[in-house]
């Protein structure tokens, strides 16, 4: 064979390896989702690539001219083999919303250029005609996660290199195989991003991002690039807007956080006291729950939209008065239907959770030593002696939920964490003992709160000394908040994303209870 034979059957070979790699990392990333999101019913392991990587592998050892015939019969039966797979791999991907991507990549922290780059070509390979909006939106979200790095746990990601952002964008886009549109449209196109980027940093508050619509805007305005996306020169645009976007409503959320949190508690706890006669009011706030529970599961993934945010709190606002002019004069430290927003990770605690814990109670009494005693002793001894009386051979959701430990509000988390503080070793006895004491902290939240609500009709009774307990109690509330959140990171960091989703519903249980008692304490 010629040369240029010789030399056709080597480009065959190279882009026969771009697609494998490409598709095998997709697989892969499959494979993880299908672990992490079983519900969303992604099978990923009825395609296998073992056998093909195999073929290539010994194929490169016959790209010689003694052998080309049979190298190029092997391409061509690789070819067809990938191609399979390749169908079933996108048929797949129908499955994979982008906010699963989002929670995805929130959740195991992946940040590796090669492996975003490979899924972006991926999508690439399979595209027919334009891209619908969901697949835009994965396309968006990958390629501002290639201009970011993970320095660390807990700390905001930095710019990744921009000359090694814009290395890959440009294969990206030789990839794609699209004609260059001209100097003139990329330029009206970069022009666009930057006066919406002007639109943002002239904003002030998280509110004014919904109210002016320039969130939509900039969607709509990435959704009708479709292929230019990829244009290096607009998606160095794009991911640089994305980042600043994406830094700035962080910064609004965190400061407005806490605020948030305070609107809606403030209804459960206006809801206490409210008649139930009001039909209509009724079904609001069933639906107002609802929201409230997609809300803080949500939080935990990652993934609150502005759109959200803004709903929540202008129900809360509305309900609110409609609350008080039903006659709602109490408020209290609500549970705030928390018994009903049980999120599907503690459903972990419930399997196996005997493991590691022997059969029988120990016959010695848990002793708990605490830093905080002077504010911990009575509602841990409170706990303790519930969790002491309790079944030990029940489950832990059974004793959560019976007559004795419903007025304390344990969780099964708890009750576990209760029991694994017998046994001296298998489990991390500080993480186990902080939880117990996080459920003695809300039992005293509770209390405080309820004191300073019985006084409400008693002005001349309420003492300076319950506002000054109270507020040593917020004080502590928040230093677990803050803890809880250290706990998180390190499960996250050790792949125990079920305990990590168990320990923020006990986050977001102490956030809400802690923002009821600060409203009746400092607003």
């Amino acid at each position: 064979m010629s040369v240029d034979q010789l030399s056709e059957l080597h480009q065959r070979y190279v882009d026969l390896s771009n697609r494998f790699k490409a598709a095998w990392t997709f697989h892969q990333f499959l494979q993880g989702l299908s672990k992490v999101f079983k519900e969303a019913g992604i099978e990923a392991d009825s395609v296998s690539f073992q056998e093909i990587y195999a073929e290539l592998k010994e194929i490169s050892k016959d790209l010689s001219t003694a052998t080309m015939d049979k190298a190029s019969e092997e391409l061509d039966s690789i070819d067809d083999e990938l191609s399979g797979h390749v169908e079933k791999l996108a048929e797949e991907n129908t499955k994979v919303t982008p906010t699963l991507v989002r929670q995805f990549f929130g959740r195991v922290k992946s940040y590796d250029e090669r492996i975003l780059a490979q899924l972006l070509k991926f999508l690439i390979q399979i595209r027919e005609g334009k891209w619908n909006d969901d697949e835009l939106d994965k396309i968006d979200f990958l390629l501002t996660r290639l201009g970011e790095e993970l320095q660390e746990l807990g700390v905001e990601p930095l710019e990744r290199n921009p000359q090694r952002t814009r290395e890959i964008l440009a294969g990206l886009w030789q990839t794609m195989g699209e004609e260059d549109p001209g100097a003139e449209s990329v330029s009206d196109i970069v022009k666009e991003i930057h006066t919406l980027r002007e639109a943002f940093s002239q904003i002030e508050t998280l509110d004014q991002f919904n109210e002016l619509g320039v969130i939509r805007g900039y969607r709509r305005l990435k959704h009708g690039l479709d292929h230019l996306l990829f244009h290096p020169a607009v998606a160095v645009e794009i991911v640089d807007a994305n980042l600043f976007l994406r830094r700035t409503i962080a910064e609004f959320y965190r400061r407005e956080e806490q605020r948030i949190a305070a609107e809606y508690q403030e209804v459960f706890e206006l809801e206490r006291g409210a008649p139930t006669v009001d039909t209509e009011l009724d079904g609001d706030l069933q639906s107002f729950r609802g929201e409230v529970e997609n809300f803080e599961r949500s939080i935990e993934e990652d993934d609150v939209k502005l759109d959200t945010v803004a709903r929540i709190r202008e129900r809360a606002r509305g309900l609110a008065p409609r609350l008080r002019e039903a006659g709602a004069a109490q408020i209290g430290a609500a549970d705030a239907g928390a018994s009903e927003l049980q999120l599907s990770a503690l459903d972990a605690v419930e399997e196996g959770w005997e493991r590691g814990l022997p059969e029988r109670r120990p016959s010695e009494p848990l002793r708990i030593r605490t830093a905080h005693a002077a504010l911990l002793a009575d509602p841990l001894r409170q706990i303790l002696k519930v969790l002491e009386n309790s079944e030990w051979g029940a489950s832990p959701r059974s004793v959560a939920i019976s007559p004795d430990a419903q007025p304390l509000r344990i969780e099964a988390r708890e009750v576990l964490a209760y029991r694994r503080l017998h046994v001296e070793r298998g489990f991390e006895q500080d993480l186990e003992q902080f939880i117990v004491e996080a459920a003695a902290v809300r039992v005293l939240i509770t209390s405080h709160a309820e004191e300073i609500i019985g006084m409400v009709d008693r002005i001349e009774d309420m003492s300076a000394s319950i506002f000054e307990r109270s507020r040593a109690t917020c004080r502590l509330a928040g230093q677990f908040e803050h803890r809880f959140e250290y706990f998180i990171q390190q499960l996250v960091a050790d792949g125990a994303l079920d305990e990590a989703r168990t320990l923020q519903f006990l986050r977001m249980r102490l956030l809400r209870d802690y923002s009821g008692l600060w409203l009746l304490v400092y607003a």
